[in-house]
């Protein structure tokens, strides 16, 4: 049977009692319909997990005995993606399907051609947060132990100085010459690299300044499809293969 996984903030102690409130615990009440003596699994987006027991039921409070834990080792592999703000829906969509599909870390720019902008920092302040529930929700789902990394960057420039932290870059683009990613992700160049960040822009594309400047901070220009896709297509089609490339590596390392 598979467990209902519960997220919870903190470490989480083997044989200690802990009760939860507010969002997981109207999860474990309203939504799951849980009751005393069942079990479920906690964990904390950092790579611990526990099996936990429910012993009691308030309004608005879960409390639960916790059970063996296991800590995962995060993957010193993986792929991060880098997407320009969209609309609500369209980014909504994008983090949970790139945090489904494995991605480490989702960075989030604004360009030119950007819908909606940034209105201050209380603004990004309340869609970071938007968005890490979305993320926990998406881990609660389909099984991860880390939560990516998420993160607002202030326009191209910042975004360029981002790419040291990567072994390379990969910018999807509409231009003359881009190589289809899946060719990129098996040459001699880019097939052996532990940290990739796949780099998607607007609706409407990178101003050719932009992509300029992202090309001469040495992103590499390639293609996701013979058709022009709508952005949050794009970023989640890049997850898809970015997953599948560093999966299909985890087998062949282990067999």
């Amino acid at each position: 049977m598979h467990l209902r996984r519960v997220f919870i903030d903190q470490e989480i102690p083997a044989g200690d009692t802990l009760a939860i409130r507010d969002s997981e615990a109207h999860y474990l009440q309203r939504v799951l319909r849980l009751g005393k003596g069942e079990e479920v699994t906690l964990f904390n987006g950092r790579g611990l997990s526990c099996t936990a027991v429910i012993t009691k039921i308030v309004k608005g409070a879960v409390e639960l005995k916790v059970g063996p834990c296991r800590r995962a080792g995060k993957s010193v592999r993986g792929f991060a993606v880098a997407t320009a703000l969209l609309k609500a829906p369209a980014m909504d969509m994008v983090v949970q399907r790139c945090t489904e599909l494995g991605a480490f870390a989702l960075l989030v720019f604004e360009t030119g051609h950007s819908i909606p902008r940034s209105r201050g920092s209380a603004s990004t302040g309340a869609r970071l947060n938007r968005w890490k529930r979305i993320a926990i929700a998406a881990c609660r789902q389909c099984g991860r132990d880390f939560l990516p990394e998420i993160a607002a960057v202030p326009g191209i420039g910042a975004l360029a100085d981002c790419f040291r932290n990567y072994d390379v870059a990969l910018v999807a683009s509409l231009c003359e010459g881009s190589s289809p990613l899946l060719e990129l992700l098996n040459s001699e160049q880019v097939k052996g690299c532990r940290r990739i960040l796949l780099i998607v822009g607007p609706e409407g594309d990178f101003s050719p300044e932009e992509l300029h400047r992202l090309i001469g901070s040495g992103a590499i220009p390639c293609t996701l499809s013979d058709a022009v896709l709508r952005a949050d297509t794009a970023a989640v089609s890049g997850a898809a293969l970015m997953s599948g490339h560093f999966l299909t590596n985890a087998a062949r390392a282990t067999s």
